[in-house]
């Protein structure tokens, strides 16, 4: 691609909340006194230093995960598409391939495809690769030696997801699909997952089946994780929650889950690793932990209330589920107030920037004379996180199986959002007007109470990128996170990071009125 065609694509975005607004901030409604913390002061200047000048690294296929490894951020680990393991010593500057060395470390003809890798929080220079086969490494040195470790019964690293302790950096829960389970099988029924746990995962890789554990009150799991992951962003005080404690939604019985937002699903909680289950939560198919909140998926077919009692179910009642929320650490839950049903569409959580509550993003079609259009609608809470009203309908989705939708939060501004919406535009003469999809960028200063245009930047690096025409009403649209997964042609998404507060980095074009994001605009 042309340096001149790239200038189109990529446009830096320097975002000072109250110029580009062109008024004060509005204080971010609903969301009281946790916006207060540690004032910031913004310097007209900073000094400046010199950088060393970055040169691109080619490997041999596109990259598929970055690990920073230690506060230094000198060393990084990158996997590829095809599956090579690339290291670099000198933060990113020069690269090596260390694949080999994990293919000389086992007597097994398994090839090497590293899927994870994860560094220690406290001991960087311990690292986990997960291999999509049988195998894992451990390494004590940043991958200058390694230890081949077997998984245990003969489980696949593909599709096993491991997710570090918040607090205890030795602590590893495993999610893996039994051996056996083949791509194929899940057309017919669910294949079982096990959940397992490794106290010693860096060193010994010591890995005890929860399932096992369970001793037959478990069949499988479905959705897991660590029970300090509701509030370890925020505060655990007065929540009670052992180090120990997990959440997980389940089954009792071989088969019982084989549909979407399945009554035989539960939502569980167990302190011990599942020696036993403190609570219990009938139909509860997927969860969330935000903030100190559990934002539970209740199958609308459950045959049981909260509390395990039977109730009669309408069969002609909305299908899809009810969301319900709990502040207590799983103890007790109550209804989320949405204006809509949650179907089987789904729906998507976003983190506030206070870690304190969500935004909800509910998915749903919309029936035009060209097919089904994908959309979404936000939803913002008040102080309870359990009263929502709707912020914004119509948000964009480029596919309708893409598992992003184009809403972003800006990290490191408080109550700033950004968002792909799609309206439709008049196009042609009188003889044949015909409605066109047309998708617009919209940005919110005050946690999604009002929205609006972003202005288009005034000066051009390039002149052909300036497409506003001398139209007063000009606007910037930017490229979500759909684009970037889904389509013909990949479009970089909008980016942007808590160290860098106000600066978003993303691609798109600038037009007037009615002209919105234009997957030609390079």
């Amino acid at each position: 691609m042309m340096q001149g065609t790239w200038a189109a694509l990529m446009l830096l975005v320097a975002l000072h909340v109250a110029l580009a607004s062109n008024r004060a901030v509005e204080p971010w409604r609903g969301l009281g006194s946790a916006l207060s913390g540690p004032s910031r002061v913004l310097h007209s200047s900073c000094e400046t230093a010199p950088f060393p000048e970055l040169k691109p690294t080619y490997l041999e296929s596109k990259v598929a995960g970055v690990e920073w490894a230690g506060v230094d951020d000198q060393h990084v680990f990158v996997v590829t598409v095809k599956s090579a393991i690339w290291r670099s010593k000198d933060g990113g500057t020069t690269f090596e391939d260390i694949t080999e060395r994990f293919k000389s470390s086992i007597k097994d003809d398994e090839p090497v495809s590293i899927s994870q890798v994860l560094s220690h929080k406290k001991n960087p220079n311990m690292i986990i690769f997960v291999n999509a086969g049988e195998y894992m490494w451990t390494s004590q040195d940043y991958g200058e030696t390694l230890t081949p470790h077997k998984n245990p019964g003969g489980f696949k690293g593909a599709g096993t997801v491991l997710k570090p302790h918040p607090t205890q950096p030795d602590w590893i829960l495993a999610h893996a699909k039994r051996p056996g389970c083949k791509i194929l099988d899940e057309v017919e029924m669910r294949c079982a997952s096990d959940l397992l746990v490794a106290q010693d995962a860096f060193t010994e890789m010591t890995w005890v089946n929860l399932t096992a554990n369970a001793a037959g009150s478990i069949a499988g799991f479905v959705d897991w994780g660590w029970g300090l992951g509701a509030c370890i962003k925020s505060s655990c005080e007065g929540l009670n929650l052992p180090d120990a404690t997990i959440y997980a939604t389940m089954y009792e019985h071989a088969g019982d889950w084989d549909m979407a937002w399945d009554p035989d699903v539960h939502f569980v909680r167990s302190d011990d690793f599942f020696k036993t289950m403190k609570y219990k939560v009938p139909c509860g198919n997927q969860f969330e932990l935000l903030g100190r909140e559990i934002y539970l998926a209740v199958s609308n077919k459950c045959p049981q209330d909260m509390s395990g009692k039977p109730r009669t179910v309408d069969p002609s009642g909305p299908p899809g589920i009810t969301l319900h929320t709990s502040a207590d650490g799983g103890i007790t839950f109550k209804a989320a107030c949405l204006p809509v049903a949650l179907r089987q569409e789904g729906y998507e959580l976003l983190e506030t920037h206070d870690f304190q509550g969500a935004i909800v993003i509910v998915d749903y079609l919309v029936k035009t004379m060209m097919g089904n259009l994908q959309a979404s609608s936000a939803y913002t809470a008040g102080p309870q996180h359990s009263l929502f009203s709707v912020s914004l309908s119509s948000i964009y989705k480029q596919d309708v199986l893409s598992g992003s939708t184009d809403f972003l939060r800006v990290d490191g501004v408080p109550g700033v959002f950004i968002a792909n919406t799609l309206t439709a535009t008049m196009m042609g003469s009188m003889g044949g007007m015909k409605m066109k999809p047309t998708v617009l960028t919209k940005i919110t200063y005050n946690g999604g109470g009002t929205w609006q245009n972003i202005k288009a930047p005034s000066k051009f690096n390039y002149q052909k990128c300036d497409r506003c025409g001398g139209a007063k009403d000009c606007s910037l649209h930017l490229h979500g996170a759909s684009s970037w997964f889904f389509g013909s042609i990949q479009y970089p998404s909008v980016y942007s990071n808590p160290s860098s507060p106000g600066l978003l980095v993303g691609s798109g074009n600038v037009g007037g009125e009615g002209i919105g994001l234009d997957d030609n605009d390079g």
